[in-house]
């Protein structure tokens, strides 16, 4: 479980990485992922903050397994937090496909001109 939180949240932060890059030359046809980022952005530094109360040492060893496991947010388990930011993840990508496919029809159009 929180091997796939990890992992969620390292694809979240490379589509993130992606929308950066395509977000500098096209923010105009982003423009409706600012709500989505906004409450990816609150949950993800919600659950950092729920995290450092459970956990206030992050060298502390010997935290079992289910301690994380029983970790809640907002009185959902990890998993809830987990498809959230998929579900995010997911609403971004598909940003970033129509943002690429304006971009690349608009320069088509330019070079047929």
């Amino acid at each position: 479980l929180i091997r796939e939180l990890r992992e969620e949240l390292e694809a979240l932060a490379h589509t993130l990485e992606d929308l950066q890059k395509v977000a500098a030359e096209n923010e105009t046809s982003l423009a409706a992922l600012k709500l989505p980022l906004l409450r990816c952005a609150k949950i993800c530094r919600d659950f950092e903050s729920v995290v450092k109360r459970a956990f206030p040492k992050a060298d502390q060893q010997g935290r079992a397994f289910r301690d994380w496991a029983k970790l809640n947010y907002l009185g959902n388990d990890i998993t809830d937090v987990k498809n959230s930011l998929a579900g995010y993840k997911l609403t971004i990508c598909i940003a970033l496909g129509g943002a690429t496919l304006y971009v690349y029809l608009h320069h088509a159009s330019k070079a047929q001109c």
